[in-house]
């Protein structure tokens, strides 16, 4: 598909262009088949039903095709469209990329009430917001004109890409933490290679004005593209409802306290029943008058009053039946 998208600069209506993206959709369709078949596979596909995994995957590509994708032609575009240099290219870079790198690790130390989701929405809108701030451009543009966006992009970005590899294993069952972090990585992978791709059609594009004036209006389509990228991953994890822990029965403290006090009945009526003693079946929860003699002693400590007529009976013959009466 990235091969037909590159080709695809010199024409779209090319026999080429459109056999390597219809043999690009097969291959999917053949990877997402035999996903679903293997008893171990590369990516679960259920995975896909759990909306957070979705929001987490989707804003990974989001970052990929949108910001990662536009800041890999700032070079180029200072370099042929503004002409400076080399150096220069490279500390303006540093600009977007140091910073993402200190707000990345600065971000531990947001509170807690700032999820990982809202993170990734507010990374995705922030990076848009950075990258519409480089549209606009002309040959007339200083290098300077790029700090700005370049700044906000970075620091966004840094955050956004905290908030990726938390929610990356948050959104998925604890045995499954590799794939969602093998997921994630790769969605991001993708989305700069498609995104890549993408920028440079636009840019260069067939038909576009020669020179700096070509590349420049180029430009200034691919940021407003990319940002739309953005904002679309920012839409999908607003969208994407967190998922709910849910709480096992015996995590409730009505069940965990009636299975405290049913267990030990339970288990002294098998200990009784495995005696040997004579103990019929009784009404739940009933107990059986040879439980209630071995809790209150041999020596007549037994209330009468807490038997039934038929519970008595029962005890007569029980003892009567070990040598008691």
């Amino acid at each position: 598909m990235l091969a037909g998208l590159v080709e695809g600069r010199a024409g779209w209506n090319r026999l080429p262009v459109i056999v390597l993206l219809v043999v690009g959709l097969a291959l999917v369709v053949v990877f997402v088949a035999v996903e679903r078949r293997i008893a171990n596979p590369m990516l679960d596909l259920a995975l896909l039903r759990r909306p957070d995994f979705v929001g987490a995957t989707v804003a990974a590509l989001a970052a990929g095709a949108g910001v990662l994708a536009l800041m890999s032609f700032v070079p180029t575009l200072i370099e042929r469209g503004l002409g400076g240099g080399a150096l220069v290219a490279v500390a303006a870079l540093l600009a977007w990329s140091g910073l993402s790198a200190v707000t990345a690790l600065g971000a531990r130390w947001l509170p807690p009430s700032v999820s990982p989701r809202v993170q990734l929405v507010a990374g995705l809108i922030r990076c848009a917001a950075g990258q519409l701030a480089l549209v606009g451009l002309d040959p007339g543009s200083s290098i300077g004109r790029l700090l700005p966006g370049l700044l906000v992009a970075g620091a966004a970005n840094g955050v956004l890409n905290a908030a990726l590899g938390r929610q990356a294993v948050a959104s998925v069952p604890a045995d499954r933490a590799a794939m969602g972090s093998g997921a994630n990585n790769t969605a991001r992978y993708l989305g700069s290679a498609i995104g890549i791709t993408v920028v440079a059609v636009i840019v260069t594009r067939a038909g576009a004005a020669p020179g700096a004036v070509g590349l420049l209006s180029g430009w200034n389509v691919a940021a407003l593209v990319t940002a739309g990228f953005s904002l679309l991953g920012a839409l999908t994890v607003l969208l994407a409802r967190e998922r709910v822990a849910e709480k096992s029965p015996a995590s409730t403290p009505t069940l965990r306290a009636q299975a405290t006090d049913i267990a030990p009945r339970h288990i002294e009526r098998l200990r009784h029943r495995s005696s040997g003693k004579a103990c019929r079946r009784r009404p739940y929860g009933a107990r059986c008058p040879e439980e209630l003699e071995r809790k209150n002693g041999f020596s007549g400590g037994i209330d009468r009053t807490e038997l039934q007529p038929h519970e008595q009976e029962h005890r007569r013959k029980s003892r009567r039946h070990h040598g008691r009466e």
